[in-house]
């Protein structure tokens, strides 16, 4: 990352860390904070929050990715797929970016942890 995106990202993670100080239980404010760290590669700090912030319905699948990523990161496959996997099955049927995302990690995860070509196809790849 260049020096002007790591100056833009420390920024950006700053003015979401203040806005989390006034309304701390804002699910939405925990999960572009989380993004912000897993963009600055804080993965410890990141999975936390893509923890909670799933409880909220309309952020859930894309904290789902962002998990199963920094499980990834931390080479933690088993767990990635895991939640990759219930990501996959909760937007069965949809062909969006998230779902293609989902998807895509799911092999990623999936590969990393040795599993043959068949059971990666099998994954709802």
């Amino acid at each position: 990352m260049q020096a002007h995106g790591r100056r833009k990202l420390e920024i950006e993670t700053k003015i979401f860390e203040d806005r989390q100080r006034f309304y701390p239980t804002d699910l939405r404010v925990k999960f572009q904070i989380a993004v912000r760290y897993f963009l600055a590669r804080r993965i410890d700090e990141a999975i936390p929050m893509f923890q909670q912030a799933r409880s909220d319905g309309r952020l859930r699948a894309e904290s789902r990715l962002y998990l199963g990523r920094c499980f990834c990161h931390k080479a933690f496959y088993t767990q990635a797929v895991d939640i990759l996997r219930r990501g996959v099955e909760e937007l069965e049927g949809r062909s969006d970016g998230v779902a293609f995302d989902l998807n895509y990690w799911l092999a990623r995860a999936l590969e990393a942890d040795g599993a043959t070509d068949e059971e990666i196809g099998r994954a709802h790849v």
